[in-house]
C-alpha cells in the first residue's frame, strides 16, 4: 500500500497517464464525480468516463454496495448526457434508475424501458429484425438457444437455422416459428419475400415429407424455443409492435435504454431473453464498422448479474466493444458463476476491477490476484459501501462509496415509469399461441408448450 502522499500524486497523475490512451470519442477523459473517499486518507474517489472505457467489473456478496455504486456511475453517465443501457435480472436496478431519471429531472422522451412486470403495458423487442443480414440475426439467436439446451443435433441445428432464416428475411417475428412448421401457405407466402435458393431448397425438401417425418423434425425444434414460448407476457413482447429500435437508441446522444428481466414464471426464460437482448446489442454496435469512428455514439451498458447472459456475443462484447463505441459496467455475486472461458476475457480486457466483500472460497482466489498487503481476510471483513478498486497497472486503493447526491423514491420511480410507459408500449391483448391453419392438428405440440 502507499503513502499518502503516493497516493495523493496518483490521484493528480492517474487521469493524465490514462490520457495517454486514446479514449473513446465523446467520452471526456478527465470528467467525474466524487462518488466516494479512499479510506484512511479522505482523499475523493472518481472513476472518470476514460477510465470506464476498458469496462469496469464489481464483484461482491448481496448486500454489499453494488446497486448503489453501479447507480452513481449512471448518475455520472446521465448528468452527463451519454448513452445508457441496463440489463437487470431482478428489476431493483431498473427500478432505481428509474427513480435517478426522475430526482435528475430526465425528460421521459430520452428513455425506452422494456420491463417483463408489466402485464399490460407491453414493449416489443424482436431478435430477429435490426442491423446485419438475415442469415446474421438468425445465428445471434440460434446461438442462444443452443447455448441453453442440454442436447443438440446437427438435424435440429439445420432445421432451427432455416427456421429463423426465413422468418428473418420475411420480416416475422419468433412467434410464427411453429406456423413456418406447419402452416403451408404461411410458409409459402415468406418464401416469396427471398430469393436465397439454399433456403428454398431446404423448405422443399420439408415440404415433400410425410406428416410424420414432419414432426420428427419440427418437434425438437419447438421444445428448444420452449422457454421463449411458454409464457404469454414473453410471447406478447416477442410479437409485440413496434419492437423497440436498437439502432435508434443507440444511435441517439443521451439515450436511456432500461431492461428488467424480473419474471415470476421461469427463470430460464428471462435468461434467454436477457441473451438475446446482449446479442441484439452486440450486433448493433458490431454494425457500426463502416461508421467513422468520430460517429459513432458512445454507449455505456450495465449488466447486472452478466454471468446469465455469458453467450459469445457477450464475450465478443467485451473483447471488441470498445472499437465500436461501447464499453461495460459488469456486476455479479460469486466467481463461481462464471465460467473459466469468461473469467480469461475479463482479466484480460477489463481496466478496473472493483471488489466489494465476498465469500471465503472468492476471497482466497481473488486475494491471489490483488496487491499482497490485502489478504483473503481483509476481502472477507470488509463493512458494507466498502471496497478495493483494482487498475490493470496494479494501482489499488480501498473506498468507501457515497450514496447518490439526490437519493430517488419508490414514489418517484413509479411516477417515472407512467411517463415513460405509454410512450414506450402499447396496452395490448396478450399475443395467442400461433396455430396451424390448414387443418391439420398436432396435440403434441400442446404438450411442449
Amino acid at each position: 500500500m502507499q503513502s499518502t502522499l503516493e497516493r495523493l500524486f496518483r490521484l493528480i497523475e492517474r487521469p493524465f497517464v490514462r490520457m495517454s490512451h486514446r479514449h473513446a470519442p465523446g467520452l471526456p477523459a478527465l470528467c467525474g464525480e466524487q462518488i466516494g473517499s479512499e479510506t484512511g486518507t479522505g482523499l475523493p474517489f472518481i472513476l472518470s468516463a476514460n477510465e470506464l472505457r476498458r469496462h469496469c467489473y464489481l464483484i461482491g456478496s448481496t448486500g454489499v454496495g453494488k446497486t448503489n455504486l453501479v447507480l452513481r456511475l449512471l448518475e455520472q453517465d446521465v448528468v452527463g448526457g451519454h448513452s445508457v443501457v441496463v440489463v437487470d435480472m431482478r428489476g431493483d436496478l431498473v427500478s432505481g434508475a428509474l427513480g435517478l431519471c426522475a430526482s435528475l429531472g430526465v425528460d421521459p422522451a430520452r428513455v425506452s424501458l422494456l420491463d417483463l412486470r408489466e402485464k399490460d403495458r407491453i414493449q416489443g423487442f424482436d431478435p430477429l429484425s435490426g442491423a446485419g443480414e438475415p442469415y446474421v440475426r438468425a445465428l445471434h439467436l440460434s446461438e442462444v438457444i443452443a447455448q441453453e439446451s442440454g442436447s443438440w443435433g446437427v438435424q435440429l441445428e439445420e432445421t432451427l437455422r432455416n427456421c429463423l432464416l426465413l422468418l428473418a428475411s420475411a420480416g416475422e417475428p419468433l412467434t410464427k416459428l411453429e406456423s413456418v412448421l406447419y402452416d403451408d401457405g404461411f410458409r409459402e407466402k415468406c418464401l416469396a419475400t427471398t430469393d436465397d435458393e439454399s433456403l428454398a431448397a431446404f423448405w422443399e425438401r420439408y415440404s415433400g415429407m410425410g406428416r410424420e417425418r414432419r414432426q420428427t423434425w419440427a418437434l425438437p425444434v419447438l421444445n428448444k424455443v420452449t422457454p421463449l414460448l411458454a409464457t404469454p407476457t414473453l410471447r406478447s413482447v416477442l410479437s409485440g409492435s413496434p419492437p423497440l429500435d436498437l439502432a435508434r437508441i443507440l444511435g441517439t446522444e443521451g439515450s436511456v435504454l432500461l431492461v428488467s428481466l424480473a419474471v415470476d414464471e421461469l427463470h430460464r426464460s428471462s435468461r434467454m431473453l436477457g441473451s438475446l437482448v446482449v446479442s441484439s446489442l452486440a450486433r448493433e454496435m458490431f454494425a457500426r464498422v463502416n461508421v467513422p469512428e468520430r460517429s459513432r455514439n458512445p454507449v455505456r451498458l450495465y449488466v447486472d448479474e452478466f454471468e446469465n447472459m455469458a453467450s459469445e456475443s457477450f464475450e465478443n462484447l467485451i473483447a471488441e466493444g470498445r472499437r465500436f463505441g461501447l464499453t461495460l459496467v459488469m456486476s455479479h455475486q460469486t466467481l463461481s458463476q462464471m465460467p473459466p472461458r469468461l473469467r480469461s476475457v475479463i482479466r484480460n480486457n477489463v481496466g478496473v476491477q472493483v471488489i466489494f466483500q465476498v465469500g471465503f472460497e472468492d476471497a482466497t482466489v481473488i486475494s491471489k490476484e490483488v496487491p499482497k498487503e490485502i489478504s483473503a481476510s481483509d476481502l472477507r471483513r470488509l463493512h458494507v459501501g466498502q471496497a478495493y478498486a483494482m487498475w490493470r497497472d496494479g494501482d489499488t486503493v480501498h473506498v468507501s462509496f457515497s450514496k447518490a447526491k439526490k437519493a430517488p423514491t419508490a414514489a418517484q420511480a413509479e411516477a417515472f415509469r407512467s411517463e415513460v410507459l405509454p410512450r414506450t408500449a402499447a396496452s395490448a391483448p396478450v399475443a395467442p399461441k400461433t396455430l396451424p391453419t390448414d387443418g391439420s392438428p398436432h396435440p403434441a405440440l400442446e404438450e411442449l408448450l
